[in-house]
């Protein structure tokens, strides 16, 4: 019998799919007390292989292949709950990874402190940039049971990290909790109904699951996404107001829906929307603004606030444009102040590089005189060889002319004894036809 089921949704993640299961092959509590349902929601890349390629290895791990892609995560985790085996279940992103204890201390701690609901905390990381702090750090969150509703305010401060919390199967199943379908911010709704139905929740603090950071910086996202994103995440709010509605809480949701005006307003003034869409947008989420109005302490997010308190969206509207036109701008700022910091920082060691080369040149300069006076010496000695060059040069003449003269002293010395010989043949052939 397997202690936990761990449901992961799956949709184009071969980059990260690997590291997300090897991090509950990691998991101290032993692997082979985990049950893995992975369902693929219709992925396009490799996903469905790497899946395969567990399911045969590993057989504690269940794949679900769905047929037509839903378009979010609750249909996929809908799936893996009518099939999960566990007692108690944990919900991970296939881009996520769980730190090496995450499922044995929540696990310990639900059966230990007997609540129906234990939530750790997550880190946010991104490739490029590393580890951001606790999601919940700064926060008045003590370890502690709290209860519901009495303590519905503190427990708002936990609404996040739907991935760091472990939940009890028997709860979900007899009160019919389901994931919205088709919708961006399921998770949020699941939690809620869920927190509707049990009493108790505790709290630890400590790291459960590092929550991968996705597209931060990615303007590639199309319009229609970005749209539907913004009309998911107000069905999702829709559908938790109706549960504290229904609850007697109406008057609550305020402590939900506290930080939505700062990130949602920010989001707009980030996004590509022109004026029409802004207004459409606005007007839609008017009240879910109005319920989490509060003295705003962002800036940006004040100045809007102050023209939807007047229903003035077409105003909000052209406030955005200029708030998102001044954004970037201070974004240009503050990156051309970080280049010149990193100048300034390089400074010194530039200054110290020129007066090295300045040391250099006076170096230099010191031994120009006795470069020159080597120079000049140089310059002498050659004007004395030149000048015994022609010495020598007068002397070579002189002597080529004695030589000259000696050569002809001798052809005519030879010629001499050339005549003589000749004379002597002739002598002797005349005195021997005298003796005849």
């Amino acid at each position: 019998m397997y202690q936990i089921s761990v449901i992961i949704p799956v949709y184009n993640v071969d980059k990260y799919l690997d590291d997300c299961i090897k991090s509950l092959i990691k998991q101290s509590i032993g692997f082979e007390n985990l049950e893995v349902i992975m369902v693929d929601d219709c992925s396009t890349d490799n996903s469905s292989m790497i899946m395969k390629r567990y399911e045969r290895q590993y057989e504690n791990v269940k794949c679900i292949y769905l047929k037509e892609n839903s378009g979010s995560a609750g249909k996929p985790r809908n799936e893996a709950i009518k099939i999960a085996s566990a007692e108690y279940l944990m919900f991970l992103d296939s881009d996520d990874l769980y730190y090496e204890n995450a499922c044995e201390i929540l696990l310990n701690t639900i059966k230990e402190k007997e609540v129906d609901l234990v939530s750790g905390y997550y880190i946010v990381f991104e490739e490029t940039d590393g580890y951001d702090d606790n999601i919940f750090v700064g926060k008045d969150i003590k370890e502690k049971v709290y209860l519901m509703p009495k303590d519905l305010k503190d427990i708002t401060e936990l609404k996040n990290g739907f991935w760091c919390k472990i939940y009890k199967k028997n709860v979900i199943l007899q009160n019919k909790i389901e994931f919205p379908e088709n919708i961006i911010g399921q998770d949020s709704v699941f939690f809620w109904r869920y927190l509707f139905k049990v009493n108790t929740l505790y709290y630890i603090s400590v790291p459960v699951c590092k929550y991968r950071q996705r597209k931060k910086n990615d303007k590639s996202v199309s319009y229609e996404l970005i749209k539907k994103h913004f009309d998911d995440i107000l069905e999702s709010m829709r559908l938790i107001k109706e549960l504290f509605d229904e609850n007697g809480l109406e008057n609550e949701i305020k402590f939900v829906f506290k930080e939505i005006n700062e990130y949602y307003i920010n989001q707009l003034i980030e996004s590509d929307f022109d004026v029409g869409v802004l207004g459409k947008i606005l007007n839609q989420w008017e009240w879910v603004f109005r319920i989490a109005r509060k003295d705003e302490t962002d800036a940006y997010t004040g100045i809007v606030m102050s023209d939807i308190d007047k229903s003035d969206m077409v105003e909000a509207a052209n406030k955005i444009i200029l708030l998102r036109r001044l954004k970037h701008y201070n974004v240009e700022l503050e990156e051309a102040q970080k280049w010149w910091k990193k100048q300034a920082a390089g400074k010194d060691e530039v200054i110290k590089k020129l007066q090295g080369s300045q040391e250099w040149w006076k170096s230099q300069a010191a031994g120009k005189d006795e470069v020159i006076k080597k120079l000049q010496d140089s310059q002498e000695w050659w004007k004395e060889q030149m000048e015994e060059k022609d010495k020598i040069i007068g002397e070579l003449q002189l002597s080529m002319d004695e030589v000259k003269k000696w050569v002809k002293e001798v052809e005519q010395a030879r010629d001499w004894w050339k005549n003589q010989a000749e004379n002597k043949s002739r002598v002797i052939a005349d005195l021997q036809g005298s003796k005849g």
